[in-house]
């Protein structure tokens, strides 16, 4: 709904902005990002051109990366791939397998949420059912008192035609 996607933009409470868990990978994402990879130029994402704007999203400077490129071709390549894997990409693949692998930490949150929202379908079942049967109780006195008005109102009536046949008398 649109006030829904209001609210993830805002990032309110109930959102996806307020997940711990993606906070928790967004930080580690932003740490891999921001890490020198070797001690040579370049050493950092950032020395390409590959870096967070204040709005935390990841932003290229074309303009860098070309620079970087055409200066030193090899130090970009072993910024990303170092042997052993130990450049950025090698990082970044290690931080996102940690949450992406079976029993992994995405893994563990998503049966976490299934089984909870599983526990409220049963809770809302069981709601619905003890309402249910209040509400045959309550129509069950309602038609019973129903009934009871009826009924006085017959006998209401017939006291009345009584006391006006005159076979009430004071006296």
């Amino acid at each position: 709904t649109q006030s829904q996607q209001l609210a993830d933009r805002a990032g309110q409470d109930g959102t996806l902005g307020h997940d711990s868990l993606l906070r928790q990978l967004r930080g580690v994402l932003r740490s891999a990002i921001g890490a020198a990879y070797g001690t040579d130029a370049p050493s950092h994402l950032a020395d390409i051109g590959i870096e967070f704007d204040r709005s935390g999203g990841l932003t290229l400077d074309e303009t860098a990366l070309n620079a970087a490129l055409s200066n030193t071709r090899d130090g970009v390549v072993a910024l990303f791939t170092t042997a052993g894997g130990a450049g950025a990409f090698g990082a970044l693949e290690t931080a996102i397998h940690a949450y992406t692998q079976a029993g992994g930490f995405l893994s563990t949150a998503q049966t976490r949420l299934t089984d909870q929202m599983s526990r409220l379908d049963d809770h809302i079942a069981d709601m619905q059912d003890r309402l249910a049967i209040r509400r045959a109780a309550l129509q069950k006195e309602y038609t019973a008192a129903d009934a009871i008005m009826t009924q006085l109102k017959a006998q209401s009536g017939g006291l009345s035609s009584v006391g006006s046949g005159g076979l009430l008398s004071n006296g």
